[in-house]
């Protein structure tokens, strides 16, 4: 059992004790799935393996995810740029 599934059976856990139902759990399941659109949870993980042991499929995952995140910030910037251009 990993982290992501002790924090959503926790969540699930207090949801049913609290009679509350669908807000709790969905806010749980939409977080964790969250992390892997955010840059800085790659970053975190490069550095994780690079100190603690290499794992080459994961970190080239991560690393192919920065790069396309940097792709496409680089494309909005340049696309917003563009508009403000005097021609």
């Amino acid at each position: 059992m990993d982290a992501e599934e002790l924090v959503t059976a926790e969540a699930l856990w207090m949801a049913a004790r609290a009679r509350t139902y669908g807000c709790i759990p969905l806010l749980v399941a939409v977080g964790a799935g969250a992390r892997h659109f955010n840059p800085l949870h790659h970053c975190v993980e490069l550095v994780r393996h690079a100190s603690f042991g290499w794992d080459p499929g994961a970190d080239l995952l991560h690393l192919l995810a920065l790069l396309v995140f940097a792709f496409v910030t680089w494309r909005v910037a340049a696309y917003a740029m563009q508009k403000k251009l005097v021609t």
